[in-house]
């Protein structure tokens, strides 16, 4: 799959990390660096680490070569002792992602951690609510990305027009509707491999 979407375009990798299979982990982030070396690649840890376990899988990586641009959510989303443990002590930018819901969250996240960013979403925040936190996250100087879930166009489209619209993010994620079966069109933006063009 990653050889098909290099051949359209694309540079950057991101992978689903942690659980009981951290091996397997490691072992797939270090084949995809070996065949595409000039790849970016980033990992979402989905809440499937501890602390300790999220600095050694990072580790890992940097003893095989391999320097991630960015970590997402490593630790359960309750825990902001061991999610600013990791930002404190990791090499790589730790991003929060189910820990900021909303402006509240994103207020304690940024307040109570070292945690580097958040990633926005407007499915989970509300066209609103992202918005809300995408601002304060300016204002205290932290990163900002912004995402998606397993989403048709529909939905990508609002992520891209408020990135878009709002400037200022760091990452962006904006790739679920490639994942759904079937064709998912969308009148508001033209996509050429990873490049995102709105419309009108």
């Amino acid at each position: 799959i990653a050889a098909r979407y290099y051949s359209e375009g694309f540079r950057i990798f991101k992978m689903k990390v942690g659980g009981e299979k951290i091996a397997d982990d490691l072992n797939h982030l270090r084949e995809l660096h070996r065949r595409f070396p000039n790849a970016r690649i980033r990992v979402d840890g989905n809440q499937g680490f501890d602390q300790e376990s999220a600095l050694s899988f990072i580790d890992a990586l940097e003893h095989s070569g391999i320097h991630l641009e960015l970590m997402e959510q490593p630790v359960p989303k309750d825990d902001i002792a061991q999610l600013d443990f990791v930002a404190r002590r990791s090499v790589v930018p730790i991003i929060a992602d189910e820990a900021c819901r909303t402006l509240e969250d994103a207020d304690v996240l940024f307040s109570q951690t070292a945690v580097h960013g958040v990633n926005v979403k407007v499915m989970k925040s509300g066209l609103f609510g992202a918005a809300s936190i995408a601002r304060l996250a300016k204002e205290r100087n932290k990163q900002l990305m912004i995402g998606c879930m397993l989403e048709s166009a529909v939905g990508i489209a609002a992520g891209a027009a408020l990135a878009a619209g709002m400037g200022g993010f760091d990452y962006i994620d904006l790739d679920g509707h490639f994942l759904l079966a079937g064709k998912s069109e969308s009148k508001q933006f033209t996509t050429d491999g990873p490049i995102i063009q709105m419309l009108g």
